[in-house]
């Protein structure tokens, strides 16, 4: 069954333009130009140099500013003035820590978690 499109609606388009709607075409045409001033090319290549210089000066100011804020705190320092009172109290020596760190496994069967230190027997 061919589709038979409905004439009265408002969305489809006429067939053929009438005489009339053919010349508001051509005068709304003519009146409206496209300003040739505002129209832009290509970009220059004295535009992109300043595009690059500005990034270039972005990211030098927030890599400075990264590297100003660390080394601001490697000056800081503790120690006690000369105002301080020099009768302070020795401190006691701290005892060692002891070495908890494993030696070497060289010993045979010996293992280092759970696993039985010989294979079951096949059955």
């Amino acid at each position: 069954m061919a589709y038979i499109p409905n004439r009265d609606d408002p969305f489809l388009p006429s067939p053929s333009p009438s005489i009339e709607e053919m010349r508001r075409r051509d005068r709304m045409e003519g009146e409206f130009q496209v300003d040739p001033e505002l129209a832009e090319g290509p970009a220059s290549r004295m535009r992109v140099a300043l595009y690059a210089v500005a990034i270039l000066a972005v990211l030098g100011a927030l890599f400075y500013g990264l590297n100003a804020a660390n080394n601001s705190s490697q000056t800081a320092s503790n120690t006690p003035t000369s105002a301080a009172p020099s009768n302070m109290a020795q401190s006691t020596p701290q005892p060692p820590v002891r070495n908890v760190t494993p030696g070497p496994n060289s010993s045979p069967g010996v293992t280092t978690g759970q696993a039985p230190s010989a294979p079951a027997p096949a059955k």
